[in-house]
């Protein structure tokens, strides 16, 4: 019994921290490299590219400003 109530009160916790980081505005994706790369190599750019495509596909599944601008302008030239 003392289980089961220490579960509900974990879900409960859990179910109120993902509501509140759902509310809270995401950082910029290109953030993923530079806080930790110092410079932003072919790969890393490569990598980038990779996401914002998957971005540009599926984008009922990131938020609004997950890919950046000069990412889309890049892929508009291609």
């Amino acid at each position: 019994k003392v289980e089961s109530k220490l579960r509900s009160n974990i879900r409960k916790q859990l179910f109120q921290a993902n509501q509140i980081s759902k509310k809270q505005e995401k950082p910029p994706i290109k953030d993923v490299y530079t806080n930790v790369y110092d410079v932003f190599l072919a790969n890393l750019q490569e990598q980038d590219l990779s996401i914002s495509e998957t971005i540009l596909r599926h984008p009922h599944d990131y938020p609004s400003h997950a890919c950046p601008v000069e990412t889309l302008n890049c892929l508009s030239k291609i």
